[in-house]
């Protein structure tokens, strides 16, 4: 079924529906996985002494 609307925005409900319905496992290690992302994003072309 298409939308009634052409705002792209409402395509977008579906997968938000669909990440509702998502359980606590779906994103077990999630947090782990982001916070070593972030660090090692900010770490980037840095030296060590200015990682601290």
């Amino acid at each position: 079924m298409r939308w009634a609307y052409s705002d792209p925005r409402l395509e977008a409900i579906p997968l938000l529906l669909a990440e509702l319905d998502r359980t606590d496992t779906d994103y077990a290690g999630a947090l782990e996985h982001e916070a070593d992302v972030l660090v090692r994003e900010r770490a980037t072309g840095k030296t060590p002494a200015q990682r601290v």
